[in-house]
């Protein structure tokens, strides 16, 4: 999923839902606090969930092989498990808890810095704001470290974050990941509305939401065919969207079910000039499909 061309596709689907006509009229929102009342209101769109950050990012986002070379420390887990545990400590204070060199201990303390301090990595990759600018960060390099940090039980906590994103056969020694995943969040109530609530209201707005989505034809994220390494699928959660999605799917393959049942009785017509026997054929070919669905549900037990 992240060689270049996967990366590619990726963005491509990324700022295929960000830059649908009217994304701010639907995204999910950022609730904002402001003032001493503590007044909620609505901000800008919730960033989604994706493992593009990781990848990207403007000029402070600069993972490098320094930060890889620092899980070389030889006890690098009790110095960063320690590290973690005293944010404010020095590396000489880390050097007279743990032991190790004062130099590697700064190579330890550095990194933590690197990862969730002020502007530090997790952040970043928390953010969610990117739209693919520039060119990709080394892939090789964000990879490495990534397993890394997974690898590292003093980081579990990053592991448990990256986990979402790099599939179970990830690690240093194999830099592949087949399968990855993103959020993206929508929300209500819509302009016009004050809640979401109500039956009525909580119905129009659903149907706004649906209307919109095949307006903006957003199925070809996850239907269409040019992806040359991304398989996409989706997950809706939204029950009348999903409705409306196997209800497209039902009617195509109805109709991919009906056309070869008519081929066959047009062509047993044609070629004996007997309706009697095109309509036994016809019937043949339901009670055919009537028996094979009652041995596999009834008999087998394949639901």
């Amino acid at each position: 999923a992240f060689s270049l061309r996967g990366l590619d596709e990726l963005c491509e689907l990324h700022n295929l839902m960000l830059g649908a006509n009217g994304y701010a009229d639907y995204c999910q929102r950022e609730v904002v606090v402001q003032g001493e009342a503590h007044t909620e209101e609505m901000g800008e769109c919730k960033p989604p969930l994706t493992p593009l950050t990781f990848f990207f990012g403007d000029a402070s986002y600069d993972p490098s092989e320094d930060d890889v070379a620092a899980f070389d420390v030889e006890n690098f887990d009790e110095v960063m498990s320690w590290a973690l545990a005293n944010p404010l400590a020095s590396a000489s204070d880390a050097a007279a808890a743990t032991g190790c060199a004062q130099t590697e201990c700064e190579r330890v303390l550095d990194l933590r810095s690197r990862l969730n301090g002020p502007g530090g990595f997790l952040n970043h990759w928390l953010s969610g704001r990117t739209r693919c600018e520039g060119t990709p960060k080394n892939l090789r390099t964000v990879k490495r470290l990534v397993a890394k940090i997974r690898g590292s039980p003093s980081l579990s906590v990053y592991g448990s974050f990256i986990n979402t994103f790099f599939d179970k056969g990830f690690s240093f020694d194999n830099l592949r990941s087949r399968y990855t995943r993103s959020f993206y969040e929508y929300g209500a109530p819509l302009d016009g509305f004050t809640s979401y609530i109500t039956s009525s209201e909580k119905g129009d707005q659903d149907k706004m939401f649906v209307d919109w989505w095949d307006d903006e034809n957003l199925r070809r994220a996850y239907t269409g065919s040019g992806w040359e390494e991304l398989q996409p699928s989706a997950l809706i959660t939204s029950p009348k969207l999903l409705l409306r999605e196997f209800l497209k799917v039902a009617t195509y393959d109805g109709i991919l079910a009906i056309v070869p049942i008519a081929a066959v009785f047009l062509i047993v017509w044609l070629h004996t000039g007997s309706l009697l026997l095109a309509f036994a054929t016809l019937a043949e070919q339901v009670l055919s499909l009537t028996t094979a669905l009652f041995f596999t549900a009834g008999g087998l037990q394949i639901k």
